[in-house]
């Protein structure tokens, strides 16, 4: 009987690998708590461990893959390996099956859905562009509706200033609070509000119409850098 009262539930499942931790939540409907919250460290090879982790986490509950009927996979910005891995292992789960959707959505926007900003406040999203730069996403509160506002920038320390002074707010994971220090004045660093993990929960209810099972719409600030081959009598 339990069983077949949890095949008529509809679960919303979120996986998020953008950064060096894997966070996974798991709710009910929109406006509902988080039935479960979860985070794991998931570094190199590790992040092949992904699906058993997810197991692990729905078994707790009496559940499994097969019970999600939505799936929300954080796009980024991030790590490229981690957003492949985790849209890959979606795409694999939801194959062939009519009954279950899924869409890409921003890490960004979750991040910024955790400082709750007002009614037409814009926030930055900030993250370590490692050689001494940082990536910029932007996002804008419409209305109730969180929604990127279509900037994407790679920064150094003299671009950040006049590009950040054009946001309401500016929000970070601590993870890359001294990579920031570092490269922001004072006074802008001071400005960054920041939270010690992303609060994938938060994707669940953040609306959409992209249910489309398209998982490949990753978001990628810097492009990957394709180095040519070197011919082989020049070795």
């Amino acid at each position: 009987m339990d069983e077949f009262i949890m095949e008529q539930n509809s679960y919303h499942a979120v996986i998020d690998l953008s950064g060096a931790e894997a966070a996974f939540a798991v709710n009910t409907g929109a406006g509902t708590a988080p039935l479960l919250l979860e985070y794991k460290t998931m570094r190199g090879r590790s992040a092949s461990l992904l699906l058993e982790w997810i197991q692990q986490c729905l078994a707790q509950h009496q559940l499994k893959p097969g019970h999600i009927s939505r799936w929300t996979v954080g796009s980024g910005p991030g790590s490229f390996t981690g957003l492949r891995i985790a849209a890959s292992l979606v795409g694999g789960l939801i194959f062939n099956k009519d009954n279950v959707k899924a869409r890409s959505l921003p890490s960004a926007l979750g991040l910024a859905a955790g400082i709750n900003p007002g009614i037409g406040e814009k926030t930055a999203l900030l993250f370590d562009g490692r050689n001494n730069e940082m990536l910029l996403f932007g996002t804008v509160n419409e209305d109730g509706q969180l929604k990127a506002d279509g900037a994407t920038e790679v920064l150094d320390g003299s671009s950040a200033a006049g590009y950040c002074a054009g946001y309401d707010r500016l929000a970070a994971l601590e993870h890359d609070r001294q990579a920031l220090e570092k490269l922001l004045d004072k006074d802008l660093f001071g400005r960054v509000e920041f939270l010690e993990r992303l609060p994938v929960e938060q994707m669940l209810d953040i609306p959409s119409d992209n249910w489309d099972n398209d998982l490949t719409a990753l978001v990628y600030i810097r492009q990957a850098v394709f180095v040519k081959p070197l011919m082989a009598n020049t070795l």
